[in-house]
């Protein structure tokens, strides 16, 4: 459901007491996207609060506007603060409505976009695109569904695709973060200057576990390759020994 190659990945957790309010945490954001994408041979920097196939995981109750519920009734799908450019950079297609702009910002109406799985599951026939849902905990608790985006294998390769929602990172700045920055030719050589960058905008704040995206999803597959590797290991010796029987009773009859 998206592109591994050419992407590197850091995590990058602000210093919460010196970033507790929003609006400091998303102007550090912005100076250190404008200052990575400058870089020579990046293509797009985008943040995303957890990242695909790294065994993280957050979810969100809802409410569907026009949806009737039991008292201790509600609906549920995994949730995700992301910047604007986070679909392109990661090549996650955009199959109808908007992506977030610059114009979704922290005094904007609340906005969000599902995944094709939460548009199949919640709205089946139905246009999910200007329905409203409320959120149990966000800055925004009530927001409108601008776009639709394809599923991706988010807990593994060999799960089901699960209903997800994305909310601008401009709305709902969180202070841990994974930066994902894609560039033309060996992503990882970027690590020097990106940490150089977070200690420009504040020497007390830095970037952590630098990986590509490509070592994340071979990590991801590693225990059931082995498991396969195994269990073909084993299925060779069977047959030689099978192999070897059927030859020693050929031979004794």
């Amino acid at each position: 459901g998206f592109q591994t190659t050419h992407i590197v990945t850091a995590q990058l957790g602000l210093n919460l007491p010196a970033y507790s309010e929003e609006a400091k945490r998303f102007r550090f954001w912005q100076e250190f996207e404008s200052r990575a994408a400058a870089l020579p041979g990046v293509e797009s920097v985008a943040a995303v609060s957890e990242l695909p196939l790294n065994g993280e995981h957050n979810d969100s109750s809802f409410y569907i506007d026009g949806h009737t519920y039991a008292p201790s009734e509600f609906d549920d799908a995994n949730f995700r603060e992301v910047s604007n450019n986070y679909f392109g950079t990661m090549r996650i297609p955009l199959l109808s409505g908007r992506g977030f702009t610059t114009q979704d910002t922290a005094n904007s109406p609340g906005v969000v976009i599902v995944n094709e799985a939460f548009a199949r599951q919640y709205f089946q026939d139905q246009n999910p695109i200007g329905k409203h849902l409320r959120l149990a905990s966000a800055s925004k608790p009530d927001i409108q569904i601008i776009g639709v985006v394809g599923d991706i294998h988010h807990e593994s390769l060999s799960e089901s695709r699960a209903p997800e929602m994305y909310v601008p990172f401009s709305q709902d700045p969180t202070g841990q973060m994974h930066i994902v920055v894609r560039a033309g030719a060996n992503p990882e050589n970027l690590a020097a200057a990106l940490k150089e960058i977070v200690i420009s905008i504040d020497k007390d704040e830095s970037l952590s576990d630098f990986e590509t995206l490509e070592a994340i999803r071979e990590a991801s597959i590693a225990q059931p390759r082995f498991s396969t590797q195994l269990l073909g290991a084993f299925a060779a010796l069977a047959l030689m020994l099978a192999a070897v029987g059927l030859y020693g009773l050929m031979a004794y009859s």
